[in-house]
């Protein structure tokens, strides 16, 4: 008997028909594809990894150019509340020139002909805003 599990173990080592044989019967089909699908698993694993990495370069894009994004929303917001800023002075002045123009209105109408002396005095004024600047 001890000669004959001798002989077996030599023949498994030497003999390569010989032990793809008994890998044939000894273990399952199930068993025998393994290493071929583990070969297409590496492959889709590879190609997996390579996928991930295109991802991760297009969010990296995608987060700088977000940055980017909101930088110009902020500098957007700060001109928004300047202008809502300017608006609301304008508005201011507007509501003052029109009870100036009221008070003017009644004084003509107490005293016919009192404004006839500066209106010509006054179409020769710039008008300008809160800053300065023409309207």
């Amino acid at each position: 008997m001890a000669s004959l599990s001798v002989e077996f173990l030599r023949l498994l080592r030497e003999d390569p028909a010989f032990r793809e044989e008994v890998r044939r019967q000894v273990l399952t089909d199930e068993l025998l594809a393994l290493p071929g699908q583990m070969a297409v698993l590496a492959q889709q694993v590879a190609a997996l990894v390579e996928a991930q990495r295109r991802t991760e370069e297009r969010v990296d894009g995608l987060a700088q150019q977000m940055a980017v994004l909101t930088q110009r929303v902020d500098g957007l917001a700060q001109q928004v509340t300047a202008l809502a800023q300017q608006v609301a002075a304008l508005a201011e002045a507007q509501r003052q020139t029109q009870q100036e123009v009221g008070r003017l209105a009644r004084m003509e109408g107490e005293r016919p002909g009192l404004l006839r002396p500066v209106v010509p005095r006054a179409s020769g004024l710039q008008l300008g805003g809160p800053d300065g600047h023409a309207l």
